[in-house]
Protein backbone atom coordinates (compact mmCIF):
# COMPACT_ATOMS: atom_id res chain seq x y z
CA UNK A 1 0.00 0.00 0.00
CA UNK A 2 2.80 2.38 0.96
CA UNK A 3 4.32 1.84 -2.67
CA UNK A 4 0.78 2.38 -4.33
CA UNK A 5 0.62 5.98 -2.21
CA UNK A 6 4.01 6.90 -2.85
CA UNK A 7 3.34 5.85 -6.94
CA UNK A 8 0.44 7.95 -7.15
CA UNK A 9 2.07 11.07 -5.35
CA UNK A 10 4.85 11.15 -8.11
CA UNK A 11 2.15 10.85 -10.94
CA UNK A 12 0.10 13.88 -9.10
CA UNK A 13 3.19 15.52 -8.98
CA UNK A 14 4.04 14.89 -12.95
CA UNK A 15 0.80 16.06 -13.59
CA UNK A 16 0.77 19.30 -11.67
CA UNK A 17 4.05 20.13 -13.21
CA UNK A 18 2.47 19.52 -17.04
CA UNK A 19 -0.65 21.46 -16.01
CA UNK A 20 1.10 24.60 -14.85
CA UNK A 21 3.67 24.70 -17.45
CA UNK A 22 0.58 24.79 -20.00
CA UNK A 23 -1.76 26.68 -18.30
CA UNK A 24 0.98 29.66 -17.24
CA UNK A 25 1.88 32.57 -20.19
CA UNK A 26 5.05 33.22 -20.83
CA UNK A 27 7.23 34.82 -18.26
CA UNK A 28 7.01 38.71 -17.22
CA UNK A 29 10.93 38.85 -17.94
CA UNK A 30 10.78 37.47 -21.49
CA UNK A 31 7.66 39.88 -22.36
CA UNK A 32 9.97 42.18 -20.83
CA UNK A 33 12.84 41.78 -22.93
CA UNK A 34 10.50 41.15 -26.14
CA UNK A 35 9.27 45.00 -25.64
CA UNK A 36 12.86 46.16 -24.96
CA UNK A 37 13.87 44.68 -28.68
CA UNK A 38 10.81 46.16 -30.60
CA UNK A 39 11.28 49.90 -28.45
CA UNK A 40 15.00 49.64 -29.72
CA UNK A 41 13.87 48.49 -33.57
CA UNK A 42 11.30 51.55 -33.43
CA UNK A 43 14.66 54.18 -31.71
CA UNK A 44 16.68 53.08 -34.62
CA UNK A 45 13.92 53.80 -37.77
CA UNK A 46 13.26 57.40 -35.83
CA UNK A 47 16.94 57.69 -36.09
CA UNK A 48 17.70 56.72 -39.40
CA UNK A 49 14.43 59.06 -40.40
CA UNK A 50 15.98 62.21 -38.73
CA UNK A 51 19.56 61.75 -40.52
CA UNK A 52 17.60 61.29 -43.85
CA UNK A 53 18.36 58.05 -44.38
CA UNK A 54 15.24 56.95 -45.20
CA UNK A 55 12.27 59.14 -46.82
CA UNK A 56 8.51 59.65 -45.53
CA UNK A 57 7.23 56.74 -47.13
CA UNK A 58 9.88 54.57 -46.66
CA UNK A 59 10.01 55.08 -42.99
CA UNK A 60 5.92 54.96 -42.84
CA UNK A 61 6.29 51.40 -44.84
CA UNK A 62 9.47 50.66 -42.21
CA UNK A 63 6.94 51.34 -39.25
CA UNK A 64 3.99 49.75 -40.43
CA UNK A 65 5.78 46.59 -41.06
CA UNK A 66 7.16 46.37 -37.62
CA UNK A 67 4.08 47.32 -36.30
CA UNK A 68 2.90 44.26 -37.95
CA UNK A 69 5.60 42.11 -36.45
CA UNK A 70 4.63 43.36 -33.28
CA UNK A 71 1.06 42.07 -33.45
CA UNK A 72 1.95 39.22 -34.56
CA UNK A 73 5.08 38.30 -31.93
CA UNK A 74 2.29 39.08 -29.34
CA UNK A 75 0.11 36.81 -30.29
CA UNK A 76 2.21 33.53 -30.34
CA UNK A 77 4.33 34.70 -27.24
CA UNK A 78 1.86 36.68 -25.34
CA UNK A 79 0.15 35.52 -21.93
CA UNK A 80 -2.66 33.90 -24.05
CA UNK A 81 -0.72 32.29 -26.82
CA UNK A 82 -2.44 28.82 -26.01
CA UNK A 83 -6.21 29.02 -26.65
CA UNK A 84 -8.56 28.45 -23.46
CA UNK A 85 -10.19 25.67 -25.78
CA UNK A 86 -7.01 24.15 -26.41
CA UNK A 87 -5.58 24.44 -22.73
CA UNK A 88 -8.91 22.78 -21.64
CA UNK A 89 -8.51 20.01 -24.04
CA UNK A 90 -4.83 18.88 -23.12
CA UNK A 91 -5.60 19.11 -18.99
CA UNK A 92 -8.88 16.96 -19.62
CA UNK A 93 -6.35 14.74 -21.73
CA UNK A 94 -3.69 14.59 -18.40
CA UNK A 95 -6.90 14.14 -16.22
CA UNK A 96 -8.08 10.96 -18.42
CA UNK A 97 -4.89 9.60 -18.63
CA UNK A 98 -4.29 9.81 -14.87
CA UNK A 99 -7.74 8.31 -14.17
CA UNK A 100 -6.78 5.35 -16.81
CA UNK A 101 -3.51 4.42 -15.18
CA UNK A 102 -5.59 4.19 -11.56
CA UNK A 103 -7.82 2.21 -13.66
CA UNK A 104 -5.52 -0.46 -14.97
CA UNK A 105 -4.17 -0.54 -12.09
CA UNK A 106 -7.00 -1.74 -9.84
CA UNK A 107 -8.49 -3.82 -12.77
CA UNK A 108 -4.38 -5.54 -13.58
CA UNK A 109 -2.47 -4.84 -10.49
CA UNK A 110 -3.21 -5.94 -6.80
CA UNK A 111 -3.03 -3.15 -4.22
CA UNK A 112 -4.35 -5.19 -1.15
CA UNK A 113 -1.94 -7.84 -1.92
CA UNK A 114 0.22 -8.67 1.74
CA UNK A 115 4.11 -10.13 0.82
CA UNK A 116 4.40 -13.74 0.01
CA UNK A 117 5.25 -15.70 3.35
CA UNK A 118 8.31 -16.24 3.53
CA UNK A 119 7.81 -20.51 3.75
CA UNK A 120 6.08 -19.64 0.11
CA UNK A 121 8.83 -17.78 -1.38
CA UNK A 122 11.52 -20.49 -0.35
CA UNK A 123 9.54 -22.96 -1.77
CA UNK A 124 9.51 -21.42 -4.81
CA UNK A 125 12.84 -21.21 -4.81
CA UNK A 126 13.23 -24.42 -4.32
CA UNK A 127 10.93 -25.99 -7.35
CA UNK A 128 12.84 -23.69 -9.66
CA UNK A 129 16.06 -25.44 -8.46
CA UNK A 130 14.81 -28.70 -8.82
CA UNK A 131 13.34 -27.94 -12.54
CA UNK A 132 16.82 -27.03 -13.52
CA UNK A 133 17.18 -28.05 -17.08
CA UNK A 134 19.69 -31.33 -17.22
CA UNK A 135 23.47 -30.88 -18.81
CA UNK A 136 22.26 -32.18 -22.13
CA UNK A 137 18.84 -29.86 -22.60
CA UNK A 138 20.86 -26.75 -21.09
CA UNK A 139 23.81 -26.93 -24.25
CA UNK A 140 21.08 -27.78 -27.01
CA UNK A 141 18.93 -24.48 -25.78
CA UNK A 142 22.71 -22.60 -25.61
CA UNK A 143 23.31 -23.89 -29.13
CA UNK A 144 20.15 -23.23 -30.68
CA UNK A 145 20.39 -19.55 -29.23
CA UNK A 146 24.44 -18.72 -30.22
CA UNK A 147 26.00 -20.72 -31.66
CA UNK A 148 29.96 -20.81 -30.72
CA UNK A 149 32.05 -20.10 -33.84
CA UNK A 150 35.60 -21.02 -33.59
CA UNK A 151 37.61 -18.07 -32.15
CA UNK A 152 39.84 -16.17 -34.85
CA UNK A 153 43.80 -16.21 -34.18
CA UNK A 154 43.93 -19.96 -32.84
CA UNK A 155 46.19 -21.83 -34.51
CA UNK A 156 44.10 -25.22 -35.36
CA UNK A 157 47.02 -27.31 -36.74
CA UNK A 158 48.58 -26.76 -33.72
CA UNK A 159 45.86 -27.64 -31.85
CA UNK A 160 45.57 -30.80 -33.97
CA UNK A 161 49.17 -31.48 -33.18
CA UNK A 162 48.28 -31.23 -29.61
CA UNK A 163 45.43 -33.73 -29.64
CA UNK A 164 47.81 -36.12 -31.05
CA UNK A 165 50.34 -35.81 -28.37
CA UNK A 166 47.66 -36.11 -25.55
CA UNK A 167 46.54 -39.11 -27.65
CA UNK A 168 49.99 -40.50 -27.55
CA UNK A 169 50.44 -39.76 -23.60
CA UNK A 170 47.49 -39.79 -22.12
CA UNK A 171 48.69 -39.12 -18.62
CA UNK A 172 50.45 -36.48 -19.71
CA UNK A 173 48.80 -34.01 -17.18
CA UNK A 174 49.85 -30.68 -18.72
CA UNK A 175 49.08 -31.62 -22.00
CA UNK A 176 45.66 -32.25 -20.86
CA UNK A 177 45.05 -29.48 -18.85
CA UNK A 178 46.42 -27.46 -22.40
CA UNK A 179 44.08 -29.38 -24.39
CA UNK A 180 41.10 -28.93 -22.07
CA UNK A 181 41.33 -25.15 -22.04
CA UNK A 182 42.66 -24.94 -25.95
CA UNK A 183 38.82 -27.16 -26.84
CA UNK A 184 37.00 -24.53 -24.82
CA UNK A 185 38.26 -21.86 -26.18
CA UNK A 186 37.01 -23.27 -29.51
CA UNK A 187 33.42 -24.12 -28.15
CA UNK A 188 34.43 -27.87 -28.62
CA UNK A 189 32.77 -28.73 -24.98
CA UNK A 190 32.47 -32.09 -25.99
CA UNK A 191 36.18 -32.54 -26.23
CA UNK A 192 37.08 -30.39 -23.47
CA UNK A 193 34.97 -32.30 -21.20
CA UNK A 194 36.65 -35.66 -22.08
CA UNK A 195 40.08 -33.93 -21.62
CA UNK A 196 39.30 -32.23 -18.06
CA UNK A 197 37.40 -35.86 -17.26
CA UNK A 198 40.63 -37.38 -18.21
CA UNK A 199 42.21 -34.89 -16.11
CA UNK A 200 40.57 -35.60 -12.97
CA UNK A 201 40.87 -39.72 -13.57
CA UNK A 202 44.66 -39.07 -13.57
CA UNK A 203 44.46 -35.83 -10.59
CA UNK A 204 41.61 -35.07 -8.99
CA UNK A 205 42.28 -31.75 -7.90
CA UNK A 206 40.19 -29.01 -6.49
CA UNK A 207 40.85 -26.87 -9.53
CA UNK A 208 40.32 -29.73 -11.70
CA UNK A 209 36.55 -30.23 -10.63
CA UNK A 210 36.08 -26.46 -10.87
CA UNK A 211 37.95 -26.36 -14.44
CA UNK A 212 35.21 -29.19 -15.68
CA UNK A 213 32.53 -27.34 -13.41
CA UNK A 214 33.55 -24.13 -15.69
CA UNK A 215 33.31 -26.16 -19.29
CA UNK A 216 30.10 -27.43 -18.29
CA UNK A 217 28.49 -23.93 -17.35
CA UNK A 218 29.96 -22.64 -20.67
CA UNK A 219 28.78 -25.64 -22.51
CA UNK A 220 25.35 -24.61 -20.57
CA UNK A 221 25.10 -21.06 -21.89
CA UNK A 222 26.20 -19.75 -18.43
CA UNK A 223 23.31 -22.27 -16.66
CA UNK A 224 25.03 -23.66 -13.93
CA UNK A 225 23.30 -27.14 -14.24
CA UNK A 226 23.09 -30.24 -11.58
CA UNK A 227 26.30 -31.59 -13.29
CA UNK A 228 28.38 -28.63 -12.77
CA UNK A 229 27.01 -28.11 -9.89
CA UNK A 230 28.46 -31.62 -8.55
CA UNK A 231 31.90 -30.47 -9.81
CA UNK A 232 31.90 -27.25 -7.97
CA UNK A 233 30.91 -29.30 -4.94
CA UNK A 234 33.15 -31.22 -5.20
CA UNK A 235 36.20 -28.94 -5.69
CA UNK A 236 34.81 -26.70 -2.81
CA UNK A 237 34.74 -30.51 -0.58
CA UNK A 238 38.81 -30.73 -1.66
CA UNK A 239 39.35 -27.11 -0.70
CA UNK A 240 36.82 -25.25 0.87
CA UNK A 241 37.88 -21.50 -0.36
CA UNK A 242 38.04 -22.50 -4.06
CA UNK A 243 37.34 -19.39 -5.86
CA UNK A 244 35.86 -20.77 -8.83
CA UNK A 245 33.47 -23.07 -6.62
CA UNK A 246 32.73 -20.33 -4.37
CA UNK A 247 32.01 -17.91 -7.25
CA UNK A 248 29.71 -20.56 -9.27
CA UNK A 249 28.04 -21.98 -6.67
CA UNK A 250 26.72 -18.67 -5.62
CA UNK A 251 25.70 -17.86 -9.25
CA UNK A 252 23.73 -21.04 -9.19
CA UNK A 253 21.75 -19.84 -5.80
CA UNK A 254 21.16 -16.51 -7.88
CA UNK A 255 19.91 -17.86 -10.71
CA UNK A 256 17.29 -19.96 -8.15
CA UNK A 257 15.94 -17.33 -6.46
CA UNK A 258 17.84 -17.79 -3.30
CA UNK A 259 19.88 -14.42 -2.62
CA UNK A 260 20.88 -14.77 0.28
CA UNK A 261 22.63 -18.07 -0.14
CA UNK A 262 24.24 -16.21 -3.34
CA UNK A 263 25.74 -13.52 -0.80
CA UNK A 264 27.01 -15.85 1.85
CA UNK A 265 29.15 -17.49 -0.79
CA UNK A 266 30.14 -14.50 -2.85
CA UNK A 267 31.24 -12.43 0.58
CA UNK A 268 33.49 -15.09 0.99
CA UNK A 269 35.61 -14.17 -2.42
CA UNK A 270 38.34 -13.89 -3.21
CA UNK A 271 39.12 -17.65 -1.50
CA UNK A 272 41.91 -18.64 -2.86
CA UNK A 273 40.97 -17.10 -6.66
CA UNK A 274 43.82 -15.73 -8.46
CA UNK A 275 44.04 -11.84 -8.94
CA UNK A 276 42.98 -12.12 -12.59
CA UNK A 277 40.37 -14.67 -12.38
CA UNK A 278 37.72 -13.64 -15.20
CA UNK A 279 34.70 -13.67 -12.75
CA UNK A 280 35.98 -11.43 -10.16
CA UNK A 281 35.13 -8.44 -12.26
CA UNK A 282 31.27 -9.56 -12.28
CA UNK A 283 31.47 -9.95 -8.25
CA UNK A 284 32.80 -6.32 -7.42
CA UNK A 285 30.34 -5.31 -9.39
CA UNK A 286 27.11 -7.15 -8.18
CA UNK A 287 27.73 -7.98 -5.31
CA UNK A 288 26.40 -4.59 -3.72
CA UNK A 289 22.79 -5.45 -5.82
CA UNK A 290 22.90 -9.20 -4.31
CA UNK A 291 23.41 -7.97 -0.63
CA UNK A 292 20.96 -5.52 -1.25
CA UNK A 293 18.38 -8.78 -2.28
CA UNK A 294 19.78 -10.80 0.17
CA UNK A 295 18.46 -8.14 2.72
CA UNK A 296 22.08 -6.83 3.33
CA UNK A 297 21.53 -3.56 1.88
CA UNK A 298 23.93 -1.78 4.31
CA UNK A 299 27.14 -3.87 3.45
CA UNK A 300 30.26 -3.13 2.86
CA UNK A 301 33.19 -5.44 1.63
CA UNK A 302 36.01 -5.64 4.79
CA UNK A 303 39.65 -6.37 4.09
CA UNK A 304 38.94 -9.71 4.58
CA UNK A 305 36.00 -10.89 1.96
CA UNK A 306 36.35 -7.69 -0.29
CA UNK A 307 36.48 -9.56 -3.61
CA UNK A 308 38.87 -7.11 -4.84
CA UNK A 309 42.60 -8.33 -6.43
CA UNK A 310 44.92 -9.29 -3.76
CA UNK A 311 47.40 -5.66 -5.22
CA UNK A 312 44.12 -3.89 -3.94
CA UNK A 313 43.84 -5.16 -0.55
CA UNK A 314 44.93 -2.77 1.98
CA UNK A 315 46.96 -5.61 3.72
CA UNK A 316 48.92 -6.67 0.87
CA UNK A 317 49.48 -3.28 -0.36
CA UNK A 318 52.94 -1.85 -0.71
Amino acid sequence: MAFALMAAALVALVAAGLAQALWRGEPAESRRAGGQAWRAQLDALRRDRARGLLSPAAALQARRRLARRMQAGDRVTGPNATPAAARWLALGLIAAGLLAGVGLYLWLGAPGMADRPMAERLAAAQRLYDSRPDQAEAEAMAARMRPVPAPAGHDLALIEALRAAVAGRPGDLRGLGLLARSEAALGQYARAEAAQRALIAARGSAGDHAGLGEIEVAAAGGLVTARAEAEFRAAQRLAPGNGSALYHLGLMWAQNDRPDLAFALWRRLPGDAPADSPWLATVRRDIGALAAAAGVPDYRPSPETDPAPVAERPETAP
